[in-house]
């Protein structure tokens, strides 16, 4: 709509997909999860193709500021239906709808 997001007072995305990854999911990951890392937001694709992040999770990191320090793409050639962290396992539990099956992510110490 308008061309300067600073003159109508919006602040610019931290990340956008485009083409879209059809996003599932979003979820906040504590950095217990993983010790090198600080906290973290996970989103799950969907998406008909294996290519772009799409079928896959993507790892947001954001600094003191709240600016994105990194994104990574894990790749899982399936369709991430939903995503979830169970605290009291440190463990992120994934349902993935080509294979019908449930994937846990967990830190191996």
């Amino acid at each position: 709509m308008y061309k300067s997001h600073l003159k109508y007072g919006f602040i610019e995305p931290h990340a956008y997909f485009v083409p879209s990854i059809a996003p599932s999911n979003i979820i906040f990951i504590p950095s217990k999860f993983n010790k090198k890392n600080s906290d973290q937001i996970f989103i799950s694709s969907l998406g008909f193709n294996n290519d772009k992040g799409r079928r896959s999770i993507h790892s947001f990191s954001f600094n003191q500021n709240q600016k994105l320090d990194s994104h990574e793409i894990i790749p899982l050639n399936d369709r991430v239906r939903d995503i979830s962290y169970v605290d009291n396992l440190n463990s992120i539990f994934l349902f993935l709808e080509r294979s019908a099956s449930i994937t846990i992510l967990s830190l191996i110490e």
